[in-house]
């Protein structure tokens, strides 16, 4: 399977729904920008049932390498 690069609201909606394996099971590596592991441990610290992705094996946090791009994450 391949990798992609996630946002904030599939790991959100995925984990609320109880089926946040099935993104793991759709891609080999799900990569995201540290702004969506801030956006969740800022949902978690509100209260809101958010995934601790340092917990996922299969979540890679990587920093967005074109400054282009830094503006939609």
């Amino acid at each position: 399977m391949s990798e992609v690069i996630r946002n904030t609201s599939p790991i959100q909606y995925l984990h609320q729904l109880s089926c946040l394996h099935l993104l793991s099971s759709l891609a080999r590596v799900v990569t995201v920008p540290p702004a969506v592991v801030e956006e969740l441990r800022v949902g978690r610290q509100r209260g809101v049932s958010l995934p601790d992705l340092s917990a996922l094996d299969w979540i890679r946090v990587l920093q967005p390498t074109s400054s282009a791009v830094l503006p939609l994450v």
